[in-house]
């Protein structure tokens, strides 16, 4: 189906790395029989500076009001020619695409300034009642995707989880979910270019062009970055943040609902969750975790070839995230003669820890235990974790008074650092009301 595909780019050399994925963006789409249309700012020439000359018709003459005097030219029809324009072109087109180079971890000015002068009062806020109701998913431009494609000077490391510059999303959060979706945009995740001022070669080129051609190609069929909507119930007050919503979780990453999913694991997954249960166990990752068991354990807590055979002779469920399919969480479950249902190796991944996943794990496991029938959870613990022990009796498990010995002579427990180590049973008595 033809699309109407609005191209906002801010680079003033013709030859640059940003102009020719421009070129690509316009073949590509153009091949496929989509509507162009472009908004080149530097060839445009466009005013960045947002002042009272964007208001020949003022309310107030003696004191500059940009709110009041925004809004005034928007609904007496008296802003200028070139505003309206750029109006018109997002208010026709079905998805927008913005692309530029990071200059000083955020976008050119000229691109600032065509945010701040087309984005008036009454039309990309205050939208319909000059109140904030209708922002954050809500607005005059919901339902059409917006795609940014940047191009950064750094190497791909300096944009990592933990890379010196921060993740591009955090960098280009004030565009991505404040100018594109607080007026009610689908935001796709961020096509970034790393290293691109050291591109040398012709053929980097067109790998690199290459790669945009295929991200294009999912402009209408890649899912969107899950924003929490202001009206979709985590902002009851349009303010605040719900506390039951991302517990643990503050700024940014707070605002991006994960989407999650509850798999059974498969032995192609066995390395992964090795991975994650190695990473909370045993703090062998740049992150430590709380259920780490230093001064406990040490060595591998399982590897690959152990969670295989866990998998063979039972069941590991798994908290998968839909956008990259990396595993969140994990759980071991077995099922003894008596019916409980004997879970183990409950582990997180420790940078995504404190946000409620063991929490939301072991619901999801007690609920599936209870929906088959069974009469109680049970588990082992290492005597000497008092915190784990606290954790689960906040969630309804109790000593049994049952203690076993700690298998010294097992190598896939790893390497005890104690002689006195042993375990204790705890158990959890499942009803029809667990879920």
């Amino acid at each position: 189906m033809k699309k109407n595909i609005l191209i906002v780019s801010a680079h003033p050399e013709p030859t640059s790395l940003t102009r020719q994925l421009v070129d690509v963006t316009v073949e590509t789409l153009g091949a496929a029989g989509h509507e162009i249309v472009q908004s080149e700012l530097y060839g445009m020439k466009w005013k960045a500076v947002f002042d009272a000359d964007d208001f020949p018709v003022r309310t107030n003459p003696d004191r500059l009001s940009f709110i009041m005097e925004s809004g005034h030219a928007y609904v007496t029809g008296n802003q200028t020619p070139d505003v309206v324009a750029e109006q018109a072109k997002l208010l026709a087109a079905d998805a927008v695409i913005l692309q530029f180079p990071l200059w000083w971890y955020g976008v050119p000015a000229i691109l600032k300034g065509w945010i701040e002068r087309v984005y008036a009062f009454g039309f990309a806020y205050g939208y319909q009642n000059g109140t904030n109701e209708f922002r954050f998913g809500d607005g005059i431009l919901k339902g059409k995707r917006a795609l940014v494609n940047v191009q950064a000077g750094g190497p791909v490391a300096d944009y990592g989880r933990r890379g010196i510059n921060a993740p591009i999303e955090q960098l280009l959060f004030p565009l991505t979910h404040g100018a594109l979706f607080y007026p009610g945009m689908d935001v796709l995740p961020t096509h970034a270019v790393y290293s691109a001022g050291h591109v040398s070669t012709a053929e980097e080129v067109e790998a690199i062009k290459a790669g945009w051609r295929a991200r294009l190609a999912g402009l209408f069929t890649d899912a969107p970055i899950p924003f929490r909507a202001q009206n979709g119930g985590d902002f009851p007050d349009r303010h605040t943040m719900a506390d039951d919503v991302a517990p643990g979780q503050t700024g940014i990453v707070a605002h991006v609902a994960e989407k999650l999913r509850f798999v059974d694991a498969v032995a192609g997954d066995a390395a992964a969750i090795a991975s994650v249960v190695n990473g909370a166990y045993r703090a062998n990752g740049a992150v430590e975790g709380w259920t780490n068991e230093r001064g406990l354990l040490d060595g591998p807590r399982i590897g690959e070839a152990g969670v295989r055979a866990l998998i063979a002779r039972g069941r590991i469920l798994l908290l998968r995230r839909l956008t990259d399919g990396a595993i969140s969480g994990c759980i071991n479950i077995a099922i003894d003669d008596d019916g409980a249902w004997h879970t183990s190796m409950l582990a997180v991944a420790p940078d995504e820890q404190t946000a409620g996943i063991g929490k939301l794990i072991k619901q999801e496991v007690e609920r599936q235990a209870a929906a088959a029938g069974a009469p109680r959870m049970r588990m082992e613990v290492i005597r000497q974790r008092e915190a784990l022990i606290a954790w689960h009796r906040r969630r309804g498990y109790e000593l049994t008074g049952e203690t076993l010995a700690f298998p010294y002579d097992d190598p896939s427990v790893g390497h005890p650092l104690r002689p006195d180590l042993e375990l204790v049973v705890m158990e959890k008595q499942l009803n029809s009301t667990v879920g």
